[in-house]
């Protein structure tokens, strides 16, 4: 098991590589307007390049399943890596694929802000889903395409309800 986690670290690392200043990161194929809804799921309308198929599809990934948290290296891509377990308050930074988070390190009671950037391991598949390791992203109901589509696509959203001790 650690064997096919380190391996699918190195490929991540070297799709991200490849990936990195053109158009095969995730982040070139789907709208500008992507959030991080209730601080684990990565809402998106990405493009297609299925023939005569909808231009762009709407998924949802909960990216518990792509990244992780430890002390060191803080949020990293990991199959499964349940982040969540660590972190709070997530967002999308400015550049709309570096994933900022208030994560608690084992070793300090106070939260910290830690940052991945996203387009390590999540890509699009040719239906226009959100993909990462093993996982694809679910489709968005039409309730939740509704929503995120009458939102203001320019600003993220994030959970704010939570109270965290913060570092100073």
């Amino acid at each position: 098991m650690a064997k096919l986690s380190l391996l699918g670290f190195f490929l991540c690392a070297l799709m991200a590589m490849l990936a990195r200043g053109n158009e095969d990161a995730w982040s070139s194929k789907c709208y500008d307007g992507a959030a991080i809804i209730n601080n684990r799921v990565l809402m998106a309308y990405c493009k297609t390049t299925i023939p005569m198929g909808p231009p762009w599809v709407c998924s949802k990934m909960n990216l518990n399943f792509c990244y992780g948290f430890a002390d060191a290296p803080g949020l990293f891509a990991k199959e499964n890596g349940f982040y969540g377990d660590s972190c709070g308050v997530c967002d999308l930074e400015a550049d709309g694929h570096t994933m900022a988070c208030w994560c608690r390190p084992s070793t300090t009671p106070v939260y910290s802000r830690y940052t991945v950037d996203t387009d390590y391991c999540l890509t699009v598949n040719p239906n226009g889903f959100l993909h990462c390791f093993m996982q694809t992203a679910a489709p968005c109901t039409e309730s939740e395409e509704a929503t995120f589509l009458n939102m203001t696509l320019g600003s993220h959203v994030r959970d704010t309800t939570m109270s965290l001790p913060l570092a100073s």
